[in-house]
């Protein structure tokens, strides 16, 4: 320590009572003072200047706790026996001298100079603050780009060329994990305490997945007003580990993830209006919400994705008009023809390259059965339908292949050119094309429920029209039966002849089973009320002086809200034609907006995990969510402000980038050395 900086301080001390501890003799103080030069005494006991002035400026730095013994001079010995005492204060005196807090408190002496004490202290937080901010937007730049943990060393060390201060430590890959963590943590904790101040309601949307450490998992996301008032939004919220795959502990493991972070049942109970499941709804089954429906009776509303698993709906009906799904066998067949074989994998993405990207889904997110329900997957079959059997004729007539596989190929180009085979390809080229447009109509982000339910509606009444009125791929297909040739190719109906579907069926079965699976049972009584909100409908029924009353009087009894104030809002909408919400209105209509009317935002978030979990990463559940918090949920990196987590951060005790009191990482030996004297050459 500086001596001009000592001799101030000591000279603050005068009038100090200079008693000394009771196993010390004059020489061994003398001995003690000369070594450690911020000893004081006091009464008896010692402290230590440095400490002393640095927590009379105020205190604290970020992440070290000044002793408040030493500070105020009250350390003395222990103990009976003289050898034992003078041990102890030696011991104590040994330990504070290479204390984190007394080696910070010492640089900031040292800074003195002409400043005063809490300008250096001051300026030692902010230095820390600084340091540690950017290592803070250097781990979230990571995981909001799915970048793996090991480039974290690399980017310190570009950042340090760049001129960039990154501290001494917090520079390895497993503390990028860790501050990852813990901003997520941070995150998911500020929603928590906003949904609790505000009473927020939301809708519980749940994925599952079994792509982590290769368990049944939840995917939990919230949708609710979170910010703007009267824009609800989702996002994802987290992920719930299963040990056990029955409805009750699906049930349990849920609702005691929301007790672990803070949302209590009785909470739960007053804000949580809907459940809506995504994905194969498995493991959250149709039980699963009928047990949380009966625990939370506000729960007014649950059921499937509307926008998921339409084109499914193809597939069904199929294998229930037909008994079997011939374009299934016929992908289950290219799958296993190609995905075994590189040769063959080759071959076919030069003859048809929009199909091969179609077939590299199946086993990375989706079997077969979702494929070859694929609007994509049945177009690309479609346009490639010339190269396909070009490819499949000359594969048959390859010397160099097996018999075997010339078979194959072989039968592969009889069931491609039958004519029962065009027909149902082109039966699902229609349907599926429909179902794809109102798939992608019902993921727009200002869709409603009402909307919604309205589009679904609409679309079973153009099945069935189109039961008369084939499609533009079946009059195609049709006529080139016909003519015996599709696409400059000639068809035959003596090579595979299976039944063909009956066009008039199929559409019939199609709008019974749309309108069952998208079906909503006792919900719809809830959607027609809603649909009084909704400003085309009141155009047509708002000239009667009562309408929509009743059903607000329904809603308002269902969601908890004021009636009378709610109703007289609703009549000065009524009387506005829908264009002026008032703001007694604005809550059910964000009520309104909560439901989910689709769950897009799901797949955005099976996406991101496809690529956070991989073969060459952590599959650490606890990881996985906190990459997903920050990559779907966190705003971009301009507009990361890291000084709230950096704060946090050091609450909890966690080092600085700037900490003393540790060893700074060894950088590792240059595998490369041999090449310096080549790297000069290319300077």
């Amino acid at each position: 320590m500086d001596s001009l900086a000592m001799d101030s301080l000591q000279e603050e001390s005068a009038g100090e009572v200079t008693q000394l501890p009771d196993c010390w003799n004059t020489k061994q103080w003398s001995y003690f003072k000369d070594e450690n030069p911020w000893l004081y005494l006091n009464s008896g006991h010692v402290g230590c200047f440095v400490c002393k002035e640095v927590k009379a400026a105020g205190g604290s730095v970020h992440g070290m706790r000044i002793s408040s013994e030493w500070a105020e001079g009250k350390v003395g010995p222990s103990g009976t026996k003289k050898s034992f005492r003078q041990k102890q204060i030696r011991k104590k005196i040994s330990e504070h001298k290479a204390s984190g807090a007394h080696l910070v408190a010492e640089e900031i002496c040292k800074t003195l100079q002409n400043r005063t004490v809490e300008e250096a202290v001051q300026q030692s937080n902010a230095t820390r603050l600084d340091s540690t901010c950017r290592v803070f937007i250097t781990a979230y730049y990571l995981a909001k780009n799915n970048c793996p943990f090991t480039d974290y060393p690399n980017l310190i060390k570009l950042l340090e060329m760049s001129g960039s201060a990154m501290g001494r430590v917090l520079h390895s890959n497993v503390t990028a994990a860790e501050i990852v963590r813990h901003i997520a943590v941070e995150m998911q904790q500020k929603l928590v305490c906003y949904i609790k101040d505000h009473k927020t309601k939301i809708t519980v949307i749940v994925d599952e997945n079994t792509n982590i450490l290769n368990k049944p998992a939840l995917i939990i996301y919230l949708r609710g007003a979170f910010g703007d008032q009267s824009k609800p939004v989702t996002v994802f919220f987290g992920l719930v580990e299963l040990q056990e795959i029955n409805s009750l502990a699906t049930k349990m493991a849920l609702l005691q993830y929301f007790e672990n972070v803070g949302i209590s049942m009785s909470l739960l109970n007053e804000i949580w209006i809907a459940v809506c499941s995504d994905g194969p709804a498995i493991v959250f089954s149709k039980e699963v919400i009928d047990l949380l429906r009966s625990d939370f009776p506000n729960i007014a509303l649950s059921w499937h994705c509307l926008a998921h698993r339409l084109e499914l709906v193809v597939a069904d009906v199929i294998d229930y008009v037909a008994g079997i799904n011939h374009f299934k066998i016929f992908m289950d067949s290219l799958y296993a023809t190609y995905s075994m074989s590189p040769r063959n994998a080759r071959q076919l993405e030069m003859a048809a390259n929009e199909l091969v990207i179609q077939l590299q889904k199946i086993g990375k997110m989706l079997d077969t059965r979702w494929v070859a329900s694929s609007y994509g997957t049945v177009r690309a079959v479609w346009h490639c339908f010339p190269a396909l059997c070009k490819h499949f004729e000359d594969a048959s007539k390859d010397p160099s292949r097996p018999t075997r596989d010339r078979g194959k190929y072989e039968g592969l180009l009889n069931k491609l050119t039958s004519c029962s085979f065009i027909k149902e390809l082109g039966l699902m080229c229609d349907a599926l094309e429909q179902l794809n447009d109102l798939s992608e109509l019902l993921q727009r982000l200002d869709m409603t429920i009402v909307n919604a339910h309205r589009c679904l509606l609409n679309q079973v009444h153009r099945f069935t029209a189109m039961k008369d009125t084939p499609g533009k791929f079946a009059t195609i297909a049709q006529r080139a039966a016909e003519e015996g040739q599709f696409m400059n190719i000639q068809i035959s109906k003596e090579r595979i002849n299976f039944s063909s579907l009956n066009p008039r069926q199929f559409y019939e079965s199609l709008s019974v089973m749309l309108n069952e699976r998208c079906r909503v049972g006792s919900d719809a009584e809830l959607i027609e009320s809603f649909s009084v909100l909704d400003q085309e409908n009141l155009l047509v029924g708002g000239k009667h002086i009562l309408y929509g009353e009743v059903e607000v009087g329904l809603l308002c009894s269902t969601f908890h809200l004021p009636l009378r104030e709610t109703i007289d809002a609703y009549r000065c909408f009524k009387d506005s034609g829908g264009k002026k919400c008032p703001e007694a209105l604005m809550e059910l209509v964000v009520c309104m907006k909560t439901l989910p009317a689709n769950s897009a935002d799901c797949e955005r978030g099976l996406g991101a995990m496809n690529l956070i979990v991989s073969p060459t990463r952590s599959s650490h559940s606890a990881t996985v969510c906190s990459c997903l918090w920050l990559n779907l949920n966190g705003p971009p990196l301009n507009a990361f402000e890291p000084l709230s987590y950096v704060e946090s951060w050091l609450a909890k005790g966690r080092r600085s980038a700037e900490e003393r009191h540790c060893e700074k990482p060894h950088q590792k030996k240059d595998d490369e050395e041999h090449l310096k004297a080549f790297w000069e050459i290319l300077s």
